[in-house]
């Protein structure tokens, strides 16, 4: 589970917050966040499998095609321990 990464992003011109895991989709964890950068999303955490615990969120199998959105929620998350 190398790259297994969770990202926690912001969308200020709409106003929402996303938390989602790259589990096979990217090689680096930067590319994760560049990923949503590009979209319009300012960056509030990122975290590879050995920093976060799976806490509410279970770990997924592995998926080389997707990047999948664990939680979404109106307004801006503050920086939080991943899972």
């Amino acid at each position: 589970m190398s790259n297994y990464y969770r990202v926690t992003v912001y969308n200020p011109k709409d106003d929402y917050s996303v938390i989602a895991d790259s589990n096979g989709y990217f090689e680096r964890l930067w590319q994760l966040s560049v990923f949503f950068m590009e979209k319009g999303f300012e960056i509030i955490e990122v975290a590879d499998s050995d920093r976060f615990a799976e806490g509410d969120l279970p770990l997924l199998p592995p998926d080389l095609d997707h990047v999948i959105i664990r939680y979404c929620k109106k307004g801006k998350l503050r920086k939080c321990r991943h899972g």
